[in-house]
């Protein structure tokens, strides 16, 4: 959905290759539950162009502020290790008892 608010937005829209249905506001507000939510910023938003600002690229500056923080990505790894360990030591049936009684 594009919402066109001035004339120059319209004629620009108009020389695009595409097929266009007009609607209006309220079709659009009955249709879209997005005009209905209101979506947070990201945490790390003002960290990313405070980045971008000062010359980092837009894929260097993503990998800084979505990089999980150390604690988290060694209890990845742990967890991963330990759901190994737990599949070839246990038989299957074990596992999904373990995985049940987890879940509660």
């Amino acid at each position: 959905m594009v919402l066109l608010n001035t004339k120059k937005g319209k004629d620009y829209f108009s020389r695009l290759p595409m097929d266009m249905m007009p609607s209006n506001l309220e079709k659009a507000h009955y249709y879209n539950g997005g005009f209905n939510e209101h979506t947070k910023a990201h945490p790390k938003r003002d960290q990313f162009f405070f980045l971008i600002e000062n010359g980092k690229s837009i894929k260097a500056a993503v990998e800084i502020c979505l990089r999980l923080p150390f604690k988290q990505r060694v209890v990845r790894v742990v967890k991963r290790i330990v759901k190994k360990v737990v599949k070839t030591i246990l038989p299957a049936s074990s596992v999904q008892a373990i995985k049940k009684a987890v879940k509660r």
